[in-house]
């Protein structure tokens, strides 16, 4: 999403990131592709210790790595409950994190009133048989608001205000 877009938007990514489990470093994707060269072989070295998986840290500056490139974005390590008081408002959230019930409902509510009229917010993994509980939240969310909502793909719900 970072590399797609016009270099004028600021994109504020939130997360955690945490520990990455893994089958083998070779199934780690960073974009629509499979990581170049250069970053495979950082991740080759990070798994010496552990080769399933990839601790919070590297993980965050394999990330920070591979975003280096990629005009006005800024990262913030945090959880749904971090303020966001100081955010601006959004045209667009995009939301691929948790996926219990109580996280995405949380999510969505924590978010919601920065997001600007007529803005929007797809929602990730939005798929009632491998995910349930995400579905049941958007679902009370949108009930709730009263709001839209649209398949945009086969896993993804658009959501507009």
């Amino acid at each position: 999403m970072g590399h797609n877009k016009d270099p004028s938007v600021k994109l504020h990514v939130i997360d955690i990131w945490g520990n990455l489990y893994l089958d083998s470093f070779k199934t780690v994707y960073f974009h629509d592709k499979q990581c170049s060269i250069k970053e495979q072989q950082l991740i080759e070295s990070k798994f010496k210790k552990d080769p399933d998986r990839l601790d919070r840290e590297d993980f965050y500056n394999l990330w920070k790595h591979y975003t280096q490139d990629i005009e006005n974005i800024e990262s913030y390590r945090g959880f749904t409950n971090m303020s966001n008081e100081n955010f601006p408002d959004f045209v667009f959230i995009f939301h691929d994190a948790g996926h219990s019930f109580e996280d995405v409902y949380n999510d969505l509510y924590h978010w919601f009133p920065k997001l600007k009229n007529n803005g929007i917010i797809i929602v990730d993994d939005y798929e009632i048989v491998q995910f349930p509980e995400v579905v049941k939240a958007v679902d009370l969310f949108v009930e709730e608001k009263k709001l839209n909502k649209q398949m945009i793909t086969e896993r993804n719900i658009l959501i507009t205000r």
